[in-house]
């Protein structure tokens, strides 16, 4: 997996007319944007625009690349009883939110390590993370799965939805169903709502302080 990077840079483009003078702008520039199309360092000094980059922030992995890897790895933990719920990424470190009906041990977090570790190593989506990390997930974590919100069923959720033209739309309502593709809600106006979990941005526990 390539990280997506982006760097904060000078570009500096030659004068058209070869009098020596340079126009000079500092920005951010997707290093990866150069890195396409100049594999080397070589190429990069030749190009006609100029890059001097400061520094490099990882951004981190996409939801795409997110999915991936919970489908890879959650099929190898779901015979002792534990389910991947997320994951997440922070510089070289890839944490795994396991979660198990009857509670979680330090024995639990122990064989998924033991499982996954040697993944880690070879896989070539985690090869680029050096620790590993294996957690229970918050309170405040994302609802993903039908899974999720059946363990939730009765406790309130905020949901955000893709919605006509790519808008997006906030509902909030009590769980009361969860059905394999779609989860209904009980609004505080007494109305039900269906909702398609592939239309879920974002979905988590309405906390009340």
């Amino acid at each position: 997996m390539i990280p997506r990077c982006f760097g904060i840079g000078r570009v500096v483009k030659r004068s058209p007319w070869n009098s020596g003078e340079v126009f000079v702008l500092d920005l951010s520039i997707p290093i990866n944007c150069v890195l396409r199309h100049h594999r080397n360092r070589e190429d990069l000094y030749d190009w006609e625009y100029r890059v001097f980059l400061f520094f490099i922030l990882y951004v981190g992995m996409t939801a795409a690349e997110k999915n991936s890897i919970i489908e890879m790895l959650a099929p190898m933990l779901d015979t002792d009883g534990i389910e991947l719920v997320d994951v997440e990424t922070h510089s070289k470190t890839l944490r795994l939110l396991i979660y198990k009906r009857d509670g979680l041990s330090v024995a639990d977090c122990q064989m998924v390590n033991q499982v996954v570790r040697p993944i880690l190593e070879v896989h070539e989506h985690l090869a680029n993370y050096a620790q590993l990390e294996v957690a229970s997930p918050g309170i405040d974590r994302p609802l993903r799965t039908a899974k999720d919100f059946q363990r939730n069923c009765g406790r309130t959720v905020q949901i955000e939805i893709i919605a006509q033209n790519d808008h997006t739309r906030q509902i909030q309502g009590t769980v009361v169903e969860v059905h394999p593709e779609e989860v209904v809600l009980t609004q505080a106006h007494g109305k039900d709502i269906s909702v398609k979990i592939s239309q879920i941005l974002n979905a988590r526990i309405h906390l009340k302080w």
